[in-house]
C-alpha cells in the first residue's frame, strides 16, 4: 500500500511539471537519451549534441522536454517545412512537422504528451506557421484520439496524417460541416480514402465494442472514425 501511495504521489508530481524548450547542451543530451533504443551511442553523442544545437539555434527546429527530478521523461520535436504534398492547401507555405514524440512508459497516461503537443503548437504559432502536421501509427489509438480532440483533423487514410490549422485565414476557410457526418471503421481504408478524396476529414472517434480500458486500444476493428466534410 505504501508503494502504491508513493507511486501515486510521484505521478501527481510529474503531472505538474512544465514543458521546457530545449536550448542548452544539457537539455539536448536529455532529449537524445530519453528513448534508449533510439539514443545515439558514445562516442557519437557529443557530435550529435553539437549538430542538434546548431539546428535549434537556426530556429528551424524546436525540441521540447519535460523533466522530473533532473531526468527527462517526455520529449517532442517540431521542424519547419515548406514542401507540401496536400494539394488543397497552399503550396510553399511554411508549416510545422511534429515528430519524435515519446514518453517513458512509467509516466504515460498523465497528459504529458498533450502538454508537449500544445507547446509545439504554440511554438509554431509564434513563428507564424500556417498549420501543424503529424503522422501517427494506426495502432496508437490514444494518440490519434487525443489529437482529434485537441483540434487536429485526420486527412489521410493510410499514413494517419493529422493536421491542425494555425493561420486565421485557413481556419476561416476550412470549416467543418457538422450537418453531414459518416462513421467509418478505422480499418475501412477504401471508404475513408473515397471520403478524403471528396474533401472529408476525420474529426473524432468512437468505440463500438464491449471491451474496457486498455483492451479497447488493442481492439482496432471496433474503432470508428467520425468524418465530416470541410466547407472549402
Amino acid at each position: 500500500m505504501q508503494i502504491d501511495q508513493a507511486e501515486q504521489t510521484e505521478k501527481e508530481l510529474v503531472k505538474n511539471q512544465s514543458v521546457e524548450i530545449v536550448l542548452s547542451e544539457d537539455q539536448i543530451r536529455g532529449y537524445l537519451v530519453v528513448e534508449p533504443e533510439h539514443a545515439p551511442k558514445d562516442p557519437y553523442l557529443s557530435e550529435e549534441i553539437v549538430s542538434m544545437k546548431k539546428k535549434v539555434e537556426s530556429g528551424r527546429v524546436g525540441l521540447f522536454i519535460i523533466r522530473f527530478e533532473g531526468k527527462v521523461v517526455s520529449v517532442g520535436r517540431a521542424d519547419i517545412f515548406t514542401y507540401n504534398i496536400i494539394d488543397w492547401l497552399p503550396h510553399n507555405a511554411k508549416f510545422a512537422q511534429l515528430d519524435d514524440a515519446f514518453t517513458q512508459e512509467r509516466y504515460r497516461g498523465l497528459g504529458l504528451h498533450k502538454k508537449i503537443v500544445e507547446a509545439r503548437v504554440r511554438w509554431a504559432e509564434e513563428k507564424g506557421l500556417k498549420w501543424a502536421e503529424t503522422t501517427v501509427s494506426e495502432h496508437n489509438i490514444p494518440s490519434i484520439l487525443g489529437k482529434l480532440r485537441s483540434g487536429f483533423f485526420l486527412i489521410s487514410p493510410e499514413e494517419y496524417r493529422l493536421i491542425r490549422f494555425l493561420d486565421e485565414g485557413l481556419i476561416k476557410k476550412f470549416q467543418v460541416n457538422k450537418d453531414e457526418e459518416q462513421m467509418v471503421s478505422i480499418e475501412d481504408y477504401e471508404q475513408r480514402g473515397k471520403l478524403h478524396a471528396e474533401g472529408w476529414v476525420g474529426t473524432d472517434m468512437m468505440y463500438k465494442g464491449t471491451k474496457e480500458g486498455e483492451e479497447q486500444n488493442q481492439d482496432i476493428a471496433n474503432w470508428q472514425i467520425i468524418m465530416n466534410p470541410l466547407l472549402k
